[in-house]
């Protein structure tokens, strides 16, 4: 097992409270745990561990509402039962954004091959250089969306682990009375 040295919510700490940094250690003990091949899978087990194309359909089915409002102009919706987290590129709006950000990768690497080619010249770094240009935004925007929603796990947890600290410190009394 890898644990950070120094804390159990994974921040080692020096003296004072200042982190300091990080160190991994291993732990004795062998776990093993077998995870039997695919093909030694029954039919079933696959069935039931697998999404099927009707799951699909009921997912779609189960957004498509939400996309509507998206589309619609309605402000996000977070709450415990839905979210539009993730349905940003169902809307018009988002799908054609995809749709021009994608248009705008393959051309750009499909010019600078048929340049290449016209020049007689190979060079798949200056391809990969263009390709990798034209995507930084998306990059970008894919690394923000990334760090919002780590701050909403982070809240989460932090929420709910108060809601089991105060369920844990009512029981508690209520045994002691």
């Amino acid at each position: 097992m890898v644990r950070p040295n120094g804390s159990e919510n994974g921040e080692a700490k020096k003296k004072g409270g200042l982190k300091s940094k990080r160190s991994v250690t291993f732990s004795h003990k062998k776990h093993i745990k077998k995870i039997p091949h695919l093909n030694n899978l029954s039919d079933q087990i696959i069935e039931d561990c697998w999404w099927s194309p009707e799951d699909y359909e009921e997912f779609k089915a189960s957004f498509q509402y939400l996309v509507f409002m998206m589309d619609s102009g309605e402000e996000k919706v977070e709450n415990d039962e839905e979210t539009t987290r993730g349905l940003e590129f169902r809307t018009q709006e988002g799908a054609w954004e995809r749709f021009e950000h994608k248009r705008d990768a393959y051309n750009a690497v499909l010019d600078e091959q048929d340049r290449q080619w016209n020049r007689n010249a190979d060079d798949p770094i200056k391809i990969s250089e263009l390709y990798e240009e034209v995507c930084t935004q998306c990059q970008t925007a894919a690394c923000g969306r990334g760090s919002g929603d780590e701050e909403d796990i982070k809240e989460y947890l932090r929420d709910t682990r108060e809601e089991i600290q105060r369920f844990l410190q009512n029981s508690s009394l209520s045994r002691q009375k």
